[in-house]
């Protein structure tokens, strides 16, 4: 049984998100050090693009836990999970609202890998500055960032907690022990 808490403030959140970045470094080194590796002089524009997908991929996939889960694993790990703002559990198609709204600097970044163009990186980086001053939102009282209230999701603490005991009912007594 899982009781909501209350929802999760800015500090909580950003240790979460460093939990992610920090499980995401592993992964990201597991695809970098083999494509340094491999390349014995220094990367061409094209091994960069291909390296810069890859790592776009990479983040997509671990972060879209977000949908699947209704958490990051650095989320869960701290006993984090997204739901309504009312506290119910988010349907699957609000959690991938809220996740592609705050990974939309990522698909574009993945795009302008694929596609290299200087408008993908100018999309991008407005993007970027709108994802973090959104994330100040979660300072305000309703700890709601932008994506949150664009999507009508909560970050909610929440912690496990045994079932309420079963009543005690007293054995019958039979007509025979009497």
């Amino acid at each position: 049984m899982i009781r909501w808490e209350e929802r999760a403030g800015f500090w909580v959140r950003v240790a979460a998100g460093v939990t992610d970045l920090f499980a995401a470094l592993v992964l990201f080194m597991a695809v970098w050090i083999p494509l340094t590796i491999l390349g014995d002089k220094p990367p061409h524009a094209t091994q960069q693009s291909i390296a810069t997908g890859a790592l776009c991929i990479l983040w997509l996939l671990y972060s879209s836990t977000e949908f699947f889960l209704a958490g990051t694993p650095g989320r869960l790990l701290l006993g984090q999970r997204i739901a309504l703002q009312n506290g119910f559990r988010a349907d699957k198609w609000r959690l991938f609202l809220r996740w592609s709204t705050k990974q939309a600097p990522v698909i574009v970044g993945l795009t302008g890998s694929m596609l290299p163009n200087i408008a993908f990186l100018l999309v991008q980086s407005i993007l970027l500055w709108v994802l973090a001053i959104g994330l100040l939102a979660i300072l305000n009282e309703d700890r709601l960032s932008w994506h949150d209230q664009w999507a009508g999701t909560a970050v909610w603490r929440t912690r496990r907690v045994a079932p309420p005991p079963l009543p005690r009912v007293p054995p019958p007594t039979s007509a025979m022990s009497r």
